[in-house]
């Protein structure tokens, strides 16, 4: 969830003992990681984590990305490449990333280190591999409604707001979605009426008349080919798309932001694996081309640093939403007996984590859930995963389960608000993030062991989303007590609240809400309780 943080500092003389506070946003997975207070990495996760032993944790072990001291030609015949075993240096587009692909037999996690220490980069990276896991479903029928997802999200209702509020069902077609995934089938004939054009491009001329980088892009990319042709090859990425933007055209199915138009982006292969690389050019590729949202039905328990900036550079402008997998697993340490697994990149708190439940507002067994709310290892919403009836390449139909599924929904939902409010200056990405996050009333029940009610989630509300205002809601986040002796010469300095000592103290607090004007703070020593 995007934090809104204020810090108050105060200066009090105390003379009665305090209660102490412990935030409940302790690093588990990545304990030993360095992050920042937004939970994004400040160096290559391997310089945190052991990932060469996690059998969690996949790489591409030919190559390695990194930033070069100099944008200098790297001569391949020289000793220190040779040394560091250099195949070929390739640039990645619109980016000062760079591919070092490595001669035959060279292995990237034996290398690495003689690579930081030769003095050509300023980072070096493991290109990390995602694999996606939506599972077949057994429980639909072979129709053209979803079980029940509609109905869970409200989405007659929100149709209704939009037509009497000046806007269209279905949403804008000057809406973009980008899905990066296996690709899109763009012929199929529930699809193909919605997908993205790229009308700077003439197609098939062989010259990138746009000077995006790009030669005759005309209706998307395929990072994984390096090809302007991003047709599916495994089926994943044509049922996301169809859940998005599934035409109304009385055949098949419909998308729930039906209107809306889908910009195809391949960043996984056959096999519904996706490198780092092909992500983050990904990414790129779909806000430098004006993706409004950025849809992302995959993740993985690492991330390279390139991936990261690409997100942080594509916040700005679009809407970043990711699956937060299928694993039954908690995101930080609370339960015993559970899996601990943080899911990038949808645990950043400037993408819009998304969890799984049925159409009932049941928590999927299989979706990985979190445990603590509000801090910034955070998945923000849950939407209908279960049994989700969608397209699939070659003019077919199924039905899916995982969290891969309840992402698109929750993307498509992000593209109806972005239809009734175009303007960005004024209603700008994280708008849709808390409109999306802090309006629901429909609450989840855990599926996993039981939290205190007040920190359920909630599934996604269409309705909600676009005709209620998302009220501020803030929470301490963390205090800061000094009583060093400077201060007074009744500190002790033992970072305790001592009677008779005068202290200073920084609080944070978060807004997980709507915008907060006017804020007043009243602090007082007399309650007994944790806050």
């Amino acid at each position: 969830m995007f934090l809104k943080k204020v810090i108050v500092f105060a200066v009090f003389s105390l003379f009665l003992s305090a209660c102490s506070y412990s935030p409940n946003n302790t690093i588990v997975n990545n304990e030993s990681a360095d992050l920042s207070s937004d939970d994004k990495l400040s160096k290559p996760l391997d310089l945190m984590l052991d990932v060469k032993n996690d059998p969690n944790i996949k790489y591409d072990n030919s190559h390695l990305l990194a930033k070069q001291k100099s944008k200098t030609y790297i001569d391949l015949n020289s000793d220190i490449a040779k040394s560091l075993q250099i195949d070929n240096v390739i640039i990645n587009t619109n980016s000062d990333w760079s591919t070092i692909v490595l001669k035959n037999n060279a292995k990237a996690d034996e290398l690495i280190e003689d690579f930081r220490s030769s003095g050509l980069f300023d980072i070096v990276d493991f290109d990390y591999i995602y694999e996606s896991d939506a599972f077949e479903s057994k429980d639909a029928s072979d129709n053209s409604k979803s079980l029940g997802v509609e109905e869970a999200i409200n989405l007659d209702e929100a149709y209704e707001y939009m037509s009497t509020h000046g806007g269209t069902p279905g949403g804008d077609s000057s809406v973009v979605i980008a899905v990066l995934d296996t690709g899109v089938d763009y012929e199929h004939p529930d699809l193909k009426g919605n997908i993205w054009v790229n009308s700077d491009e003439i197609p098939n001329n062989g010259i990138d008349d746009d000077n995006n980088g790009y030669v005759d892009d005309v209706m998307g990319w395929n990072c994984v080919g390096n090809n302007n042709d991003p047709m599916d090859d495994n089926g994943h990425g044509t049922h996301v798309a169809g859940i998005i933007g599934a035409e109304n055209n009385d055949i098949g199915t419909t998308g729930i932001a039906y209107n809306c138009t889908i910009m195809p982006v391949k960043c996984g292969n056959s096999s519904n694996t996706f490198n780092n690389s092909d992500i983050a050019e990904g990414i790129r590729y779909a806000y430098m081309n004006g993706a409004d949202i950025i849809s992302m039905s995959i993740g993985g328990s690492s991330i390279s640093l390139e991936v990261q900036e690409a997100l942080e550079d594509a916040y700005t402008t679009s809407f970043l939403v990711a699956a937060a997998g299928n694993d039954s697993a908690q995101n930080q340490f609370r339960y015993p007996g559970y899996d601990v697994i943080r899911t990038y990149p949808a645990s950043f708190s400037f993408v819009c984590g998304v969890m799984s439940c049925n159409a009932t507002y049941n928590e999927s067994w299989f979706t990985n859930f979190d445990t603590y709310p509000n801090n910034s290892n955070e998945y923000e919403i849950y939407a209908p995963g279960e049994a989700v009836y969608s397209t699939y390449p070659d003019n077919r139909y199924t039905s899916l389960n995982g969290t891969s599924m309840a992402t698109p929904v929750v993307s498509a939902v992000a593209a109806l608000i972005r239809s009734m409010h175009p303007d960005k200056e004024m209603y700008p990405t994280k708008y849709l993030f808390s409109q999306i996050a802090n309006t629901s009333a429909n609450m989840v029940w855990p599926y996993h062991p039981i939290k205190e009610v007040d920190e359920y989630g909630y599934c996604v509300d269409a309705y909600a989303a676009l005709a209620k205002s998302s009220i501020p809601n803030v929470k301490v986040y963390d205090r800061y007590t000094f009583d060093d002796k400077e201060f007074s010469p009744n500190n002790n300095g033992d970072g305790t609240i001592n009677s008779g000592e005068t202290i200073r103290m920084g609080i944070d607090f978060i807004n997980v809400g709507g915008a907060l004007t006017n804020t007043k703070v009243t602090i007082d020593t007399f309650r007994d309780d944790e806050h």
